[in-house]
């Protein structure tokens, strides 16, 4: 009888092991739906509704780098306070003192400032001297901002007036575009003064001046080894960022 009994007692245990081992795992389950309830809210949280309480600090931290990352890449938005700055530093400019074209302003005003300047730079009716300094101006707000102006540099090649082409060339260049190039050989035989220049320069020598600073050649003046040097070169000349000048 205590045989029976003996293994009957095991028999129970085991059962009750079995009942023990399935409680468990139905703890386990339940565990493990809550986990995926939770889970499923927070990527609700993450994706959708960033504002909520749960998820809140995240989600309001992901969209506000959404923000600022559209704020950063959209197109410049002109305002009436704005175009009115512009024209007015561009106005005070009197083409001979660089000291009187304040860029600080400019770039103070940022990315709204790019329109008017860009408007004021390809409208036929603008003088030389409006010309340049919405040349100068638009490179300034580039250089502090994410805008794109090179499309607006490179137009200036073929304007009329060669203080504003040969500038442009020198801005072009410093993008590390070699579009700028010929425009500085074209002008190495011109003696005329650059307008504005400080310390006073002839055209042909600042050509010269950017040439071999963008390209670490030392031909000088001498148009005709640049320009030799410019069509064996020109479809290989690559940009160095590290050095900053364009090599082959």
């Amino acid at each position: 009888m205590r045989e029976i009994n003996h293994k009957k007692d095991v028999g129970m245990s085991k059962r009750y092991k079995g009942e023990a081992g399935f409680f468990i795992s139905k703890k386990v389950i339940i565990i493990g739906i809550i986990v995926v309830i939770v889970l499923g809210f927070a990527i609700a949280a993450w994706f959708f509704v960033p504002k909520m309480k749960l998820g809140g600090i995240i989600g309001g931290m992901k969209l506000d780098g959404l923000k600022n990352l559209l704020v950063k890449h959209a197109p410049p938005v002109e305002t009436n306070e704005s175009r009115a700055a512009v024209e007015s530093v561009v106005s005070a400019y009197d083409g001979i003192n660089l000291y009187t074209l304040n860029l600080s302003a400019l770039v103070m005003i940022g990315k709204p400032a790019v329109p008017s300047l860009a408007r004021i730079l390809e409208n036929e009716n603008s003088t030389a001297t409006q010309k340049y300094a919405s040349l100068l101006g638009l490179s300034a707000v580039a250089r502090n901002t994410s805008v794109n102006v090179l499309g607006y540099l490179k137009k200036a090649l073929n304007y009329s007036d060669v203080n504003v082409r040969v500038t442009a060339a020198e801005l072009v260049m410093s993008y590390g575009d070699k579009e700028g190039i010929p425009v500085l050989i074209a002008e190495l035989e011109n003696n005329a003064i650059l307008k504005p220049s400080e310390p006073v320069m002839p055209i042909n020598s600042y050509c010269a001046m950017v040439l071999e600073r963008y390209t670490s050649q030392t031909f000088g003046t001498n148009k005709a080894q640049w320009q030799s040097w410019w069509d064996t070169n020109k479809n290989n000349l690559k940009f160095n960022v590290q050095d900053g000048k364009l090599t082959f």
